[in-house]
């Protein structure tokens, strides 16, 4: 008689279960999903407070593009969420170095509005990083751009007051647009 109540149970059971999965709605991800597919899905999962099904799903857009900063700045927020400060610490880091990376070759090929696109999100990275904003005043300093350069420069050297450079391009954008009071 037990084994008959067990046996009703676990059918009750599964059939419960497979009852919410069906009303809950399908929110698996294909095995073939893009970068960006996955990209979404993990910041569902990430809203839903998912925490696994994000990291797996960050994880595989990095199995497909190891250069995804974005992918990186997912998973520093989901072990930010989960309290593993030096592991979210190390993913900004990581996407920063990329970003940066590439803002840096894009300026050394002259493009300029790629490099600023590129060091902005590096800046998004670690907010307060003083290099990339020296980087997006500088390149604003090439196009003969002083005003726009200005507040880029100003806030390096609010970040680092040490950086001399920074102090020596402020000084330059400052005289570009003649504002020399």
């Amino acid at each position: 008689m037990i084994s008959r109540i067990s046996t009703g149970l676990r059918l009750l059971l599964v059939g419960l279960t497979s009852g919410l999965l069906a009303c809950a709605g399908d929110d698996t991800i294909s095995a073939t999903a893009s970068v960006p597919e996955l990209l979404a899905h993990a910041e569902r999962r990430l809203q839903d407070g998912d925490l696994n099904s994000a990291t797996a799903s960050y994880r595989r857009a990095l199995q497909k593009d190891s250069t995804s900063s974005t992918a990186m700045l997912g998973l520093g927020r989901v072990y930010e969420v989960r309290g593993r400060l030096d592991m979210a610490d190390r993913y900004r880091r990581r996407a920063f170095q990329l970003d940066y990376r590439r803002g840096t070759e894009a300026r050394a090929l002259g493009d300029l509005p790629m490099a600023r696109k590129a060091f902005a999100a590096a800046s998004h990275s670690l907010p307060g990083h003083p290099l990339a904003s020296l980087q997006i005043g500088e390149t604003w300093l090439e196009e003969s751009a002083g005003d726009s350069a200005i507040a880029y420069l100003e806030a390096t050297v609010l970040a680092d007051p040490r950086l001399v450079d920074a102090r020596i391009q402020l000084g330059k954008a400052y005289l570009l647009a003649e504002r020399t009071d």
